[in-house]
């Protein structure tokens, strides 16, 4: 039997999956008027009156949301935009064009946590909390906007309430009776590191079960809404508890 050194790759929950519709490319108007989204065509808000919003004589490329909201647009989008810091400039494009990108007080919901010449990457709020995924890359060149690539989710505003009614440690309680139930078993059946093979022996011990950490945020469920819930980070699985209800909305696994 051999020893099992669990290592959760952090990367696995930062992949933004967002459902996209077709890219429209081009120059000035010329992109398509409605986009494919999955299997139905929909027509919530056109690139055309995209570009036209905007204001702008060229636009490389526009992307859409299935809601309509503003997935990439790169291109010259720096018509009304006075600012010199790179922050601000975000703000003004977000204010400028809310409607787009699914905003109601740009300054409010999207704070940012990295910002250089190049880059500045901003984090999506709702009643002071992240909201899971959501949030854009902007990008910038000599100064000047050039683009940016990202999810709203204006659906996180349904939620109204950030107290929870289960307790971190109830939440904590909740994901190690499931990794002591089912833990073992889901390893055992899940290829792992170069040789994709699974793990055998597995046992998991309830000594072992530790919370690393855990934070109260947005997230989505499957019914495509978000929910108050508690982020639970464990040695074995990476939780995703209701605060207010107790259910596991979803959990994910160690790649190797």
């Amino acid at each position: 039997m051999r020893k099992v050194l669990v290592v959760l790759f952090l990367g696995l929950c930062t992949l933004l999956p967002a459902r996209l519709g077709r890219g429209a490319t081009g120059e000035g108007l010329e992109v398509p008027d409605t986009l494919q989204a999955g299997e139905g065509v929909f027509q919530p808000k056109s690139p055309h009156e995209t570009v036209e919003e905007f204001g702008v004589g060229k636009l490389e490329s526009v992307r859409l949301n299935e809601d309509g909201t503003v997935y990439s647009i790169y291109g010259d989008i720096n018509r009304g935009i006075t600012a010199t810091d790179p922050v601000e400039q975000c703000y003004q494009l977000l204010e400028l064009h809310k409607d787009l990108f699914g905003l109601v007080n740009p300054r409010e919901e999207m704070q940012s946590y990295r910002a250089d010449e190049r880059v500045v990457k901003l984090q999506q709020y709702h009643l002071g909390l992240k909201v899971q995924h959501g949030g854009y890359n902007v990008h910038f060149r000599d100064g000047k906007l050039t683009g940016l690539n990202g999810h709203v989710y204006p659906q996180a505003r349904q939620v109204h309430s950030a107290t929870p009614t289960i307790t971190k440690e109830q939440a904590f309680q909740i994901a190690k009776a499931d990794i002591l139930l089912n833990g073992a078993e889901r390893l055992e059946n899940t290829p792992f590191g170069f040789t994709g093979e699974p793990l055998e022996d597995v046992v998991i011990k309830e000594e072992d079960v530790v919370l690393g950490s855990a934070e109260l945020l947005l997230t989505d469920t499957e019914s495509g809404g978000f929910v108050l819930a508690w982020e639970l980070w464990t040695h074995y699985f990476q939780y995703f508890i209701d605060a207010s209800t107790g259910r596991i909305i979803k959990y994910y696994m160690p790649i190797g």
